[in-house]
């Protein structure tokens, strides 16, 4: 902890560099986790709804 403060206090160009860098790929890594998560959903509903439509067609 001591050298997150130093770099913070000694550097503080490198740490809000560091900081907005990790804030950002946060935000990409839910926002993409979230997006994926909603579209495999989609996915799996749309294949229902064929495979039941393929059902009574028989």
């Amino acid at each position: 902890m001591k050298t997150l403060i130093d770099m913070l206090t000694n550097h503080w160009g490198w740490g809000l560099l560091t900081i907005a860098v990790l804030a950002w790929y946060c935000t990409i890594t839910i926002f993409v986790a979230y997006k994926g998560a909603r579209d495999i959903k989609e996915m799996l509903r749309n294949l229902a709804r064929d495979h039941a439509k393929n059902e009574v067609h028989k």
